[in-house]
């Protein structure tokens, strides 16, 4: 169990009316909850993977539609392999 590592996540996104193109002002973009796991095969080669779920607050973004058409939450996730030397 010393091989794996278990990190969580948590985030938040601000942006002004230039970067969610919308009429408001600078308002909370995006909140992101997620866990990444890393597993140390060899002491210089791992694997690992994350899910994470993010989701947007803001009602006036919600409803301009600033994570597409009809959506304001997705769940994402990756895989990753890592060499240190």
């Amino acid at each position: 169990m010393d091989d794996l590592t278990i990190t969580p996540k948590a985030s938040l996104g601000f942006g002004d009316h230039a970067y969610t193109c919308s009429k408001g002002g600078t308002e909370l973009t995006d909140q992101t909850l997620g866990v990444a796991a890393s597993y140390a095969i060899t002491k210089w080669f791992s694997v690992g993977a994350q899910i994470n779920y993010t989701w947007t607050p803001s009602h006036t973004l919600r409803h301009e539609g600033y994570m597409g058409e009809g959506k304001h939450q997705i769940v994402w996730g990756g895989i990753n392999a890592t060499i240190s030397f």
